[in-house]
């Protein structure tokens, strides 16, 4: 199942274990459902100095940024590491 809009997100239920499910359009993307409840939008990228790494970065919190900003963030940051940077270095020196 990949999630497509904000109805699909809102049937998102939680369950005993957290888990993840893929948000369509965007290659990395998805948002990770805890058992409380909590939902969070999450990217996985190619690492651009370490083969076979992958990072994972949070983007934010549903209740707080829309799929389509979540999406253009995320592309923003996909750009990024085409170009050679590391955006979790970066968030983390800010």
């Amino acid at each position: 199942m990949a999630v497509d809009n904000a109805n699909d997100i809102n049937k998102l239920e939680y369950r005993d274990k957290d888990y993840s499910v893929s948000v369509s359009g965007v290659a990395g993307l998805s948002i990770r459902v805890y058992p409380n409840g909590k939902k969070e939008y999450y990217l996985r990228y190619a690492h651009p100095h370490i083969t076979g790494k992958r990072p994972r970065m949070m983007l934010g919190k549903v209740e707080d940024i829309n799929l389509y900003e979540v999406k253009y963030k995320a592309e923003t940051i996909l750009n990024m590491v085409a170009n050679g940077s590391d955006p979790k270095a970066i968030q983390q020196k800010e």
